[in-house]
């Protein structure tokens, strides 16, 4: 199953703002005081115009050197505004190859449907070890991308608008659309669902058919506690191997549909969860978990 991959990319930098070089007034007066006083010892009228050209050839310095500058100055701002459409294209490219790959590891419904039928790859798929174990996707959405933009590096002398510009592209590339949203039971434990009854059924049917797709009966366990009125909207899942499989803690008893049957369900629910609880089993992770999915992988496989 394709995972998707950590991507950094890397923002164009921001054209620094060069300080213009004052005018050398010290430089053009110091020939001319030269000149003067050679003329004054040697009276000779060419000291004069070496008098008028000194200064003359430091101011055109300056102006050429001020020309220059402007100038570089232009080819960087252009060349940046190449480099800041050049990067939207890759980030483009980029959230393009996430969408996919996202979608992939976390499928729709239909296809995982037609895995199960056709004994496809995906059928029981997920293992503990595995970081997508008891994870779902709940729908399509908005979502942050796991490809970051690299830290900020921006020069503090920068153009202010070469920042802003840099500054939008963050936030236009904060956020990523058209990806699975997933709840990750492993970590959070619960999921609950809330709506009208014929809003609401239908989630929790493909809620409870992605998990019992993905996932062996000897991983993972459903039970069902239900009214009479909604035992025909549920006894369905009587066939599931999820609730008769040989490794259940839970026995037999996986489906009620009336109040004492249901009541010795959930005091057998709450006898294994407090017994566990005690002897605090070690979570079974991914086989190189790294420091963060150590730190997130506080439940264990039995829930």
């Amino acid at each position: 199953m394709p995972r998707t991959p950590a991507v950094e990319i890397k923002l164009p930098e921001a054209p620094t703002q060069q300080n213009p070089n004052p005018l050398p007034f010290i430089a053009m007066l110091a020939p001319a005081f030269m000149g003067l006083m050679m003329y004054s010892v040697t009276h000779n009228p060419y000291s004069l115009m070496f008098v008028c050209m000194s200064p003359m050839m430091m101011g055109g310095m300056w102006v050429d050197g001020k020309w220059r500058r402007k100038r570089a100055l232009k080819e960087q701002l252009e060349a940046f505004e190449v480099s800041i459409k050049e990067t939207q294209k890759h980030i483009e490219q980029v959230f393009a190859n996430e969408r996919e790959v996202r979608k992939q590891q976390y499928p729709p419904i239909e296809a995982i449907v037609r895995h199960a039928e056709m004994g496809g790859p995906l059928l029981w798929s997920r293992r503990p070890e595995h970081p997508e174990f008891m994870q779902i996707r709940i729908g399509l959405g908005t979502d942050l991308p796991v490809a970051r933009m690299e830290k900020d590096k921006e020069a503090k002398n920068g153009l202010p608008q070469c920042l802003s510009t840099i500054a939008a592209l963050r936030a236009q590339y904060a956020m990523i659309d058209d990806v699975p949203i997933v709840a990750n039971l492993r970590q959070d434990g619960a999921f609950g669902i809330s709506g009208l009854r014929a809003d609401i059924d239908p989630v929790a049917r493909a809620v409870i058919t992605q998990l019992v797709c993905m996932h062996s009966p000897a991983e993972l366990v459903v039970a069902c506690l239900t009214d009479p009125a909604g035992r025909s909207r549920w006894d369905w899942l009587e066939w599931l191997p999820h609730t008769a499989s040989p490794f259940s803690p839970l026995g037999e008893l996986h489906l009620a549909a009336d109040a004492a049957v249901g009541a010795s369900l959930v005091s057998h629910l709450e006898e294994i969860i407090f017994q566990r609880l005690q002897t605090r089993p070690r979570p079974r992770g991914p086989l190189n978990p790294t420091v963060e999915e150590k730190d997130a992988c506080m439940c264990p496989t039995w829930w």
